[in-house]
């Protein structure tokens, strides 16, 4: 969400063949107290808001499988643009820039994830890290700075990456999940014994450890084909 402005995808079914399903995306107003659904028979996931609520960004998925970065119009869902993802890569998660002129996201593909940038204007996708097997999640800009979720030394923690340079933002006991970066504090849920509960901390006083992000190996050899 950002202003006063809620984005969502919901799934629906058609009336008639209950098989075929789609994606639509949804938004609320918090100010007027309106909802509304403002695209039809779609398939669209995980939108996300630009900085000026004008557009929305999600990944659309077509009956072939291929995947593309969507970007719609706000308030009457409208595509205005759709970014083909190079062919065998999905893209998930999606996260504007606050200059809304590029987006971050999870690159999916038979090669394992990563993180990659995609340049609207130009409308072309870079790869931000090497290919591995790692869960990265809930990638975010704070200001030139991307922040993620990944699993090093067998435990979930919040990473930033900025110029090639990965830092270990968290060092917690279980695990950190869903970074949200504002005004040089890092908003988070910490997983305790007694489940996710929300935790913060200043940039100033992260671990601030410089890593690495290595394949992580799998029990039988043979998983290790990545």
């Amino acid at each position: 969400s950002k202003g006063d402005i809620i984005v969502w995808d919901e799934v629906r079914r058609n009336a008639r063949f209950s098989k075929e399903t789609f994606n639509v995306i949804n938004t609320y107003n918090t100010k007027t107290k309106q909802k509304k659904t403002i695209t039809y028979e779609t398939r669209y996931y995980t939108p996300t808001l630009s900085p000026d609520l004008q557009h929305i960004a999600c990944v659309e998925v077509d009956e072939a499988n291929n995947s593309y970065l969507t970007i719609v119009d706000t308030y009457h869902g409208t595509k205005i643009k759709s970014i083909k993802s190079p062919i065998g890569i999905h893209i998930q998660q999606p996260q504007y820039h606050s200059s809304g002129e590029k987006i971050v996201a999870i690159g999916v593909s038979e090669n394992g994830t990563t993180l990659v940038e995609i340049d609207l204007k130009n409308e072309k996708l870079e790869l931000l890290l090497p290919w591995g097997n790692q869960q990265i999640e809930r990638p975010i800009y704070y200001d030139d700075t991307i922040f993620f979720k990944t699993n090093i030394d067998n435990k979930d923690d919040i990473f930033s990456l900025n110029k090639g340079q990965i830092v270990r933002i968290t060092d917690t006991q279980f695990g950190a999940f869903n970074p949200y970066v504002h005004q040089n504090h890092v908003y988070l849920n910490d997983y305790t014994l007694k489940g996710l509960k929300i935790n913060h901390l200043t940039l100033n006083d992260s671990t601030a450890q410089t890593v690495r992000i290595d394949k992580i190996k799998t029990l039988y050899p043979n998983q290790n084909t990545l």
